[in-house]
């Protein structure tokens, strides 16, 4: 991973994490900045860093499916499945893209689309590492009912031949 990956994902996680501390979002979003959530709209940052006085802050964050792109020199597109529970609040689960610009050393967020999204249960905690034993084992289901159709037919053969 390299450092620009690893600082826009602490960055665009602390935004979870700080979700109410509005000189986080004073520091991190460009001044050009702007994030989309419906049914609220398009947010510009000085309504975002209004907003986050009232914020209360995300706690078991976890940004999975995550994808980065370098775009441009300087420009950096993050692109994950974000979950987060509040006190006493529902979970927030969105799609969620937001692009990076690098401004005198610093990663500014500049735009940040948020989609609703609602992953099934048995996956909400799926790792790779699930994923792959879970192929693993249908894989090992699929040989196995193989091998039950080879034996079946070789017994069959052999009782036709008696």
């Amino acid at each position: 991973m390299s450092k620009a990956t690893e600082e826009v994902i602490a960055i665009e996680k602390g935004f979870w994490i700080h979700s109410n501390d509005p000189q986080y979002f004073a520091e991190h979003l460009g001044d050009d900045g702007v994030t989309v959530i419906e049914p609220m709209g398009f947010i510009a940052k000085p309504m975002a860093v209004e907003s986050a006085k009232q914020g209360e802050p995300f706690t078991d964050v976890e940004l999975t499916d995550v994808i980065v792109r370098e775009i441009a020199p300087d420009v950096v597109m993050l692109v994950y499945h974000g979950h987060g529970e509040r006190d006493g609040g529902k979970p927030y689960q969105g799609g969620i893209c937001s692009v990076y610009v690098k401004r005198a050393g610093r990663w500014q967020a500049v735009l940040s689309a948020h989609q609703p999204w609602k992953p099934k249960p048995e996956a909400k905690k799926a790792t790779r590492r699930t994923a792959i034993a879970r192929k693993a084992a249908n894989t090992k289901a699929a040989n196995a009912a193989r091998r039950s159709a080879i034996a079946k037919r070789a017994a069959k053969a052999r009782r036709a031949k008696q």
